[in-house]
């Protein structure tokens, strides 16, 4: 194994209801074809689930097994402790609800024979636990954590990859910096963005570095049923408006990738998405279905319109807050020296 680079894989958990769901993640990494790697399990500020881990026969018996703890709260820190502990050459992320297809990690290394790829990932596809909610538009399975239509699916450069299923140099970390906290889950909090925002940050940061996409490391994301819930969609939508907002007002992307992933999103949903389902209306083909579809369309895009919205408006009131602060303070400089005279 000294011939291929060790590869890192690192797993968050904060709750005890995915106990056996994070043990089934590990069983998927101890499967893998490839085998120089290490697992390196980090428990969110869950002293019970911590003590859980340890005493389990089974993670006891993997002697590629590392089990930390994050003080910190939030996705974001548990991965950026995971990053902390791991002795990888390449440090991998996947999900406690989540699991690797056998060849994941094969897929994902043989990219960093190129020495500009410094960081890949592969698609999400869903593992339905209570059975498929054909209402949500397949268009916005991101919302669930999953690859979704309008996606490329073969081989190229994007600008980030899904969170439950990236890699990166362990480099880029130290180039770059970790996570940013401010983006990220927060036990039930709806905070997204912090993988978008890590990619902006690599692209930016180094010079014709390549993220790389392949549709060949494949991992299965858990579909529970609170993930089909109407009110769950919403906010995932709602959040990930507002992360755009914050992350487009601090981040400058070459070639502007920030706004293009989006865009290009809404024009696949005008010249395709609506058509499609429409023409299928007409030709009475699943028309509940189709009919279900538009209207869940219009309601998410309005939502990530909406937080979007909220967020450039929040940004514009701190401005503007911040600019009455300043001439108040210049005024009262002013003021205080003249008197002083």
């Amino acid at each position: 194994m000294d011939n291929i680079p060790k590869v890192s894989v690192v797993v968050c958990s904060y709750s005890h209801e995915r106990y056996w769901d994070t043990i089934e993640t590990i069983e998927s990494l101890v499967k893998q074809s490839y085998k120089n790697i290490e697992i390196v399990l980090v428990v969110d500020r869950n002293l019970d689930l911590f003590k859980a881990f340890n005493e389990s026969e089974y993670l006891r018996s993997l002697d590629n097994l590392i089990i930390g703890f994050s003080n910190l709260p939030g996705l974001s820190n548990a991965r950026n402790k995971g990053v902390e502990l791991s002795s990888g050459s390449i440090i991998a992320f996947i999900d406690d609800d989540a699991i690797a297809d056998k060849d994941w990690i094969s897929n994902l290394a043989v990219f960093y024979k190129d020495p500009e790829v410094v960081s890949v990932g592969g698609p999400m596809k869903p593992l339905w636990i209570s059975g498929e909610a054909k209402w949500i538009p397949e268009e916005f399975y991101w919302t669930m954590g999953c690859s979704y239509k309008s996606q490329k699916d073969t081989i190229h450069c994007v600008r980030s990859n899904f969170g439950s299923n990236m890699s990166f140099r362990s480099m880029v970390f130290s180039k770059v910096g970790l996570f940013d906290d401010k983006y990220g889950l927060i036990n039930n909090n709806m905070r997204t963005g912090e993988e978008t925002e890590f990619g902006i940050r690599i692209l930016n940061t180094l010079n014709n570095s390549k993220i790389i996409y392949t549709p060949d490391a494949v991992v299965y994301h858990k579909i529970f049923e609170f993930r089909k819930s109407f009110s769950f969609l919403v906010k995932r939508c709602f959040g990930y408006g507002r992360a755009i907002s914050n992350i487009g007002s601090q981040k400058k992307l070459v070639d502007n990738q920030l706004q293009s992933t989006e865009t290009n999103f809404l024009s696949y949903l005008i010249k395709f998405s609506f058509p499609e389902r429409l023409k299928n209306i007409i030709r009475l083909r699943s028309v509940c279905t189709n009919i279900a579809n538009i209207v869940a369309l219009l309601t998410f895009c309005m939502v990530v319109f909406g937080g979007f919205a909220s967020g450039e408006l929040i940004q514009l009131i701190n401005s503007f807050s911040r600019v009455i602060l300043h001439f108040n303070e210049s005024s009262h400089n002013y003021f205080g020296k003249e008197k002083t005279d």
